[in-house]
């Protein structure tokens, strides 16, 4: 499964500009998603402009401390964490572990002209190897289709192919023998993923797979990741927007497609689950199941919106009425809630982060989550993050009519 995304940034004519070439890298290898054409510095004050210019670039001799770094950078470990292994990924950096908790990070070969040569090494590697894979399946002969463009038009070209994975029969069958086990401990229900080009494909797969079905095993629902994520600047948000005056974020599913796979799966009689982290999302889902539930209504559905940040008491109340369960990622607060409360959200949303407290006033049923890889799996803290609500430096986001008591949390 990969994803390939070519978009050409001319090379700046000012060669001498440090400041315009370090901006011509971000843009050429995609290290921030957007900076908008209103930033008045063309985003030279931000992290990765400056951790490139005035450390990795500036001294490209030495290694540098992730804890310095956040520091000097102004930088929650969590964010800057995500800029590093952002250019970890491109090959032009590496990092040392020290086994002292804290990675030390270096411009590789010791100056930016190897570097590059690492990248361009790295890059062709990568992409040699990825198109082999195609190959194996995919075949073009005759002519090349033309491409026309305008002339006066400077559109950038996109190209992408993503592998929707359908669960295939060999996973279905380790997944049916593990937990056909009489010492395997619980019920596991697989989300399929519901994005893929046509609803009809989902819901013949599930249809299928019902024959598989145990008291241990249960195929019954999809999975549709309709935004990104807030630290990464890449969820919807309503307006105000995001705190920084960053760009609004990305729609993985268009709203007019969203709400004909709801549709689609709710008219089969198919659990959604839906990824929403900004309340723009939450929103445009909210409507979707809406129009759904009134065409074919379905008492007890249990459609459920995954993480659902951002949601407000009104949304709460509209999940309610609709009969729609939240799962909040409540880690979110510890890991997150000093770059919200300062850059993503700001002070004032950023205190119903996540709010369980919120939503089990409103009568919705409410789950908890660490969404683990992105956090680590340890159900405890996570029911002590939903408790507390207090992030990693310790401020308290909200109030304590934000927060679960702690037999809501363990039930949750």
């Amino acid at each position: 499964m990969f994803s390939v995304r070519l978009v050409e940034h001319p090379l700046p004519t000012t060669e001498r500009d440090v400041d315009g070439l370090i901006a011509w890298m971000i843009d050429t290898l995609s290290l921030v998603r957007k900076r908008g054409d209103a930033t008045a510095d063309h985003g030279r004050a931000g992290p990765v402009h400056r951790l490139l210019r005035d450390h990795l670039f500036g001294r490209p001799d030495r290694s540098w401390d992730a804890q310095m770094l956040a520091d000097e950078l102004a930088q929650m470990p969590a964010s800057l964490n995500h800029h590093l292994s952002r250019l970890v990924e491109t090959g032009l950096i590496g990092f040392t572990n020290e086994g002292k908790g804290w990675r030390k990070y270096y411009l590789r070969g010791g100056s930016l002209s190897n570097a590059v040569a690492h990248l361009q090494q790295h890059g062709s590697t990568v992409l040699q190897q990825r198109f082999e894979l195609v190959n194996q399946r995919w075949k073009r002969s005759g002519e090349p289709l033309p491409v026309e463009l305008p002339q006066d038009e400077s559109a950038p070209f996109s190209f992408g192919l993503v592998d929707h994975r359908p669960l295939p029969d060999e996973a279905v069958n380790t997944l049916a023998d593990v937990t056909g086990k009489d010492d395997f401990p619980c019920r596991l229900v697989v989300a399929l993923q519901g994005g893929g080009p046509e609803a009809a494909d989902g819901i013949s797969r599930i249809t299928e797979l019902a024959e598989r079905q145990s008291d241990k095993l249960r195929f019954s629902l999809v999975k549709l990741v309709a935004d990104g994520s807030i630290q990464g600047f890449s969820a919807r948000l309503k307006w105000p927007g995001y705190h920084n005056g960053a760009e609004n974020g990305l729609w993985y599913i268009e709203p007019s497609r969203l709400a004909a796979l709801i549709d689609a799966y709710n008219e089969a009689g198919i659990q959604i689950h839906i990824h929403t982290n900004g309340d723009e999302c939450t929103e445009v889902a909210l409507d979707a199941i809406e129009a759904a539930l009134c065409k074919n209504p379905w008492r007890d559905h249990r459609h459920t919106l995954q993480h659902c940040q951002m949601a407000d008491r009104a949304q709460f109340k509209r999940m309610r009425a609709l009969g729609v369960g939240v799962n909040l990622f409540s880690n979110h607060i510890y890991y997150w809630g000093d770059a919200h409360i300062t850059t993503t959200m700001g002070p004032a949303r950023a205190a119903r982060l996540d709010d369980a407290g919120g939503a089990l006033a409103e009568g919705v049923p409410v789950a908890i989550h660490s969404d683990a890889p992105v956090t680590a799996l340890a159900p405890l803290f996570t029911a002590w993050c939903a408790v507390n609500r207090v992030s990693s430096s310790g401020a308290r986001l909200g109030s304590q009519a934000h927060c679960l008591t702690i037999d809501q949390a363990l039930h949750a």
